[in-house]
């Protein structure tokens, strides 16, 4: 009888151990993606239309807020482009990070005149947060504007190119 008694505790013991567990971990997986992804994140920008390869930009940023509904909002702050946000950004949680997906108007313009144009957003997060990409696309502008930020800065090669660009447009208009 004592050893039934023995074996019965032990049993009880194993069994809330587990669920003590389990309960925990299911509490990390029900954080909703919008939470998880929320935040700052600083890098570059590189823009590419029919018009331009390569234009790119250190030092840019992106603020990504949770919204009540699990859908985010993406603020991109850029020296280039300006500052604009997409809202209801649609996050879905990977095996190996984040996608995400949605539409709205990208606000752009010189001075105080800004035009919103039809933009579709698609990027990735790594689970960590240290590895993202978002591209910003355009369709309407200048044969199709795609504006894409990472995080970092921009490779060499790639400044390098945008700074050719430059140069060559600069020196067309003499």
């Amino acid at each position: 009888m004592n050893k039934i008694l023995k074996s019965l505790g032990l049993l009880v013991l194993v069994l809330t151990v587990f669920t003590t567990f389990s309960c925990s971990s299911d509490d990390e997986d029900n954080t909703p993606a919008a939470k998880l992804v929320a935040g700052l994140y600083s890098g570059w920008t590189k823009g590419d239309c029919q018009y331009f390869k390569n234009r790119t930009q250190n030092g840019e940023s992106v603020a990504i807020s949770s919204n009540d509904d699990g859908t985010i909002d993406v603020k991109l702050t850029s020296q280039m482009w300006g500052e604009t946000t997409i809202h209801g950004v649609k996050v879905e949680k990977t095996g190996n990070g984040f996608n995400l997906s949605g539409s709205g108007k990208f606000a752009m313009g010189m001075g105080d005149k800004q035009t919103d144009y039809d933009c579709n957003l698609t990027g990735t997060i790594s689970a960590d947060r240290k590895t993202y990409s978002i591209a910003f696309n355009m369709p309407a502008v200048m044969g199709g504007l795609t504006i894409t930020f990472a995080q970092g800065e921009a490779p060499a090669e790639e400044s390098v190119a945008g700074l050719k660009l430059r140069r060559s447009l600069a020196s067309a208009n003499l």
